[in-house]
């Protein structure tokens, strides 16, 4: 009589096991991408003059969060293509005479080197068209940023966040866990859920022309690693 394996049948052969990765790698992909065209456009159709309303009134939003009297020194993102414009806001951080920097991608390395920035006009296109400060602004140390203003093509309520898939701010905001993360976006650019990988970073704050909301999304992560 032969013997039956009681475990053969849990057994999934490796050929298939590697194409259900593939497929859930690429079907996440697939997400991702769509959810960015479907955001690329509907930021582009916004009027300048829509859009600088809806700049100044999430201003007015981030200037309540909690915690924002006391931040000495803020990072911000110099918009391109249709992401919400930082300038009312970087107005208001110097009205109130803390540091402003924006961020410079490094040729080498996805980690991004922020530095201090008092005339927007300096600022210089880099090879993507991001305007980025030039080499001999002063750096400002990764530990001496208190908040980072975050650009993204879609966040969600979890502080889920999509960007253009470079991962540069994921690499820079796992490398900075002290510094307070705000994404901010157009209403529009909230969405039930974001597509995410174990590699994605969250916000702890969302903020839109609408409002802002407190994800605590970092604190349910940890507790969760805790268990």
């Amino acid at each position: 009589m032969s013997r039956v394996d009681p475990y053969r049948r849990t057994l999934v052969p490796i050929g298939a096991f590697c194409a259900t990765m593939s497929l859930s790698v690429l079907s996440m992909r697939a997400l991702k991408d769509e959810l960015r065209r479907e955001m690329r456009i509907r930021r582009l159709d916004v009027s300048m003059e829509q859009s600088r309303k809806c700049a100044e009134m999430a201003a007015r939003h981030i200037a309540r969060i909690p915690g924002f009297r006391e931040a000495g020194v803020v990072a911000v993102y110099a918009p391109v293509r249709g992401e919400l414009d930082t300038a009312p806001l970087v107005s208001e951080l110097r009205s109130r005479g803390k540091t402003v920097c924006y961020p410079c991608m490094a040729p080498s390395h996805r980690l991004l080197a922020f530095h201090a920035v008092d005339d927007e006009t300096r600022l210089v296109p880099s090879r993507l068209g991001i305007p980025e400060p030039t080499e001999d602004m002063p750096v400002v140390p990764s530990d001496r940023i208190e908040w980072i203003i975050v650009p993204g093509l879609a966040f969600d309520a979890r502080g889920g966040r999509l960007g253009w898939g470079r991962a540069y701010y994921d690499t820079t905001l796992a490398a900075k866990p002290l510094a307070l993360r705000v994404g901010l976006a157009h209403g529009f650019q909230i969405v039930h859920s974001v597509p995410e990988t174990a590699d994605d970073e969250r916000m702890d704050a969302i903020v839109t022309e609408l409002g802002a909301r407190l994800t605590l999304a970092r604190t349910q992560l940890n507790m969760r690693r805790k268990r």
